[in-house]
């Protein structure tokens, strides 16, 4: 859109005259005026397609029973280990390559651009509209997007043909400006997917605040994130409306239907002891949802100070700040696989209060020095406890959590050694996934570094351990010729 305004501003250059600019700009809104005009009408001819097979008989489905999440035990350590490493590097068996950047990016809608704020702050009002609005909490700040005039749409009951006649009233127009305003306001709280779909649960828990409106809740939400391009589906089970979505990821712990070989989960994972009916009816365009987090725009409110320090390195040590939101965020996803967890970066207060003293220790020293450097930060400065002892169920946790948690396993650790490697010292880093323990593996460009390593397309990724305490780089925990791993590429 943006290359379609600089070409008839150049044409309009060219042309020499501000009456021909002012002509070429004119066309150019009417062009706007008409393709928004043209995607509304195809938007309503869906809607009214949706709803008339939302009439036909849904069908009945089995109910799964959620996939739990294997625990981290504690890993058995060998004994503490000795300074040196291995004469001869040995390659560890690749068991398989699981490449994260295959993955699709989140949901964009294919609909006129709008303009929207640049800064993510707090929102108390529609972004740029008048009229009535509507607030709610979300991450534990307030915000607010248009509402609509008059009473409250309700359901009769939850039949096919009173789903389909209140899913036909939310397709009136003024239902357009809510869900360009949530669309608007997940661009300006730069919220990934899942996110999106937790902030439209507490909008639309505020909108049906009622629990005997907690069906009409549920199809709002189901028609906001169908509206914004996503694949869901929606069920019924007894009197109780159900959310189901599919996921480019296992959601551990969660129920699910298997649909035509896809498994859509339950979201609010409650069971249909009355079994499932589904409509299972595809809506033009729509994407899966991708499991890929982000880190959200959100009002800064930050935890007391925590000190980290190395034990092999004193100098190396930080008074850490979290933001509280962010601890907050993370906390609504569900138990993924660690693949999920290596997000790109942390959180502004975490950059302002860990990295420049990390960077001063580091700065002078060789890659292959410095990593080993981080790798007994990771090790020495984090009490180890597992998921089991420090919550009661399986957890892994963002870096950002672990610089918030009093404990962290072995997953946590990997996935903050591996984003310390890659910001701090802009080196290539993989997971490896063992049975039952995460480590971690970097690719050292120019040097020639003994011990253990991984060798993935081409590359030699040299194993660094966070949680085998006092092992150097190219120290693995297991014996390299009997255990294989999967390698995790970021």
């Amino acid at each position: 859109m943006k290359t379609s305004v600089h070409m008839i501003l150049a044409v309009a250059f060219l042309a020499g005259t501000p009456a021909a600019a002012q002509d070429l700009r004119s066309r150019y809104e009417q062009f706007l005026r008409e393709r928004t005009q043209a995607y509304k009408e195809y938007v309503d001819a869906r809607n009214v397609e949706y709803a008339r097979y939302m009439r036909e008989r849904w069908i009945q489905a089995p109910e799964h029973p959620a996939v739990e999440a294997e625990p981290q035990p504690a890993p058995r350590l060998p004994e503490t280990p000795s300074a040196a490493v291995p004469d001869k590097p040995r390659a560890l068996p690749v068991a398989a390559i699981v490449d994260t950047r295959d993955l699709p990016g989140p949901v964009a809608p294919d609909r006129p651009a709008a303009e929207t704020p640049s800064d993510g702050v707090p929102v108390s009002r529609p972004l740029g509209r008048t009229g009535p609005q509507v607030s709610f909490t979300f991450v534990g700040t307030e915000y607010a997007v248009s509402g609509v005039r008059g009473p409250k749409p309700r359901l009769r009951d939850v039949s096919e043909n009173s789903v389909a006649a209140l899913w036909e009233e939310f397709s009136f127009s003024a239902y357009r400006a809510v869900t360009d305003d949530c669309l608007e306001l997940r661009n300006v709280l730069r919220l990934d997917d899942w996110g999106y779909l937790k902030m439209l649960e507490a909008l639309t828990a505020a909108w049906y605040s009622d629990q005997r409106e907690e069906n009409e809740a549920v199809l709002l939400q189901t028609y906001l994130l169908v509206q914004s391009g996503y694949k869901v589906r929606m069920a019924r089970s007894g009197q109780r409306l159900i959310l189901l979505l599919p996921s480019s990821d296992m959601l551990y712990g969660c129920r699910y239907l298997e649909l035509n070989g896809e498994k859509y989960f339950v979201i609010g994972n409650r069971s249909g002891s009355d079994g499932y009916y589904v409509f299972d009816r595809a809506f033009p365009g729509e994407r899966l949802l991708v499991m890929r987090p982000s880190v959200p725009n959100l009002p800064e409110r930050t935890a007391p100070l925590r000190h980290l320090v190395s034990a092999k390195y004193p100098d190396m040590q930080a008074d850490v700040g979290v933001c509280l939101n962010l601890v907050n965020y993370y906390a609504l996803f569900p138990c993924c696989d660690v693949a999920v967890y290596q997000i790109p970066a942390v959180g502004n207060a975490v950059q302002r209060t860990l990295y420049p003293a990390l960077l001063r220790s580091l700065e002078g020293r060789s890659p292959l020095r410095a990593a080993g450097m981080l790798l007994d930060f990771v090790q020495t400065a984090f009490p180890y406890r597992t998921d089991l002892e420090q919550f009661g169920y399986e957890r892994p946790l963002f870096a950002e959590e672990t610089l918030f948690y009093p404990y962290c396993d072995c997953e946590d650790r990997a996935v903050l050694y591996a984003l310390l490697v890659r910001e701090l010292l802009d080196l290539d880093v993989v997971l490896l996934q063992y049975p039952g323990h995460v480590a971690t593996a970097v690719h050292f460009e120019d040097e020639e570094v003994p011990g253990d390593y991984v060798q993935v397309r081409g590359k030699r990724y040299t194993v660094c351990d966070p949680t085998y305490i006092g092992a150097g780089v190219g120290r693995s925990m297991f014996d390299s010729e009997q255990t294989k791993v999967e390698v995790i590429l970021q």
